[in-house]
């Protein structure tokens, strides 16, 4: 992503990475479970959580305002790849934070 566009969303891309390749993609708004936002409540939480440790590659809130991301991913459809979603997963924040506490700043 361009260094200048670091704060602004393509949603024609793909949310995390703002890349497009071949990668399969993954969009829990098109998903038939019941709760649509489920996997975007999860991604928003790890999200923020890697943003408080200063650890995200993206400002936060080129998402969106902090507190209403998982309604502007619905409103958009965001997808994302596999790959990307887990480099935020929860196995990676407990990886970082324990980073974090071994060395902190």
């Amino acid at each position: 992503m361009d260094e200048n566009n670091r704060n602004v969303t393509d949603w024609e891309l793909f949310v995390i990475c703002q890349q497009s390749t071949k990668e399969k993609l993954r969009c829990p708004a098109d998903s038939i479970r019941e709760d649509k936002s489920a996997g975007y409540k999860i991604l928003t939480e790890n999200l923020k959580h890697f943003a408080d440790l200063h650890c995200l590659p993206f400002s936060l809130e080129r998402l969106g305002k902090k507190d209403a991301i998982v309604a502007t991913f619905l409103k958009q459809k965001a997808r994302y790849h596999k790959n990307c979603y887990d480099r935020f997963n929860a196995r990676q924040l407990k990886r970082t934070k324990k980073k974090k506490v071994a060395r902190p700043r």
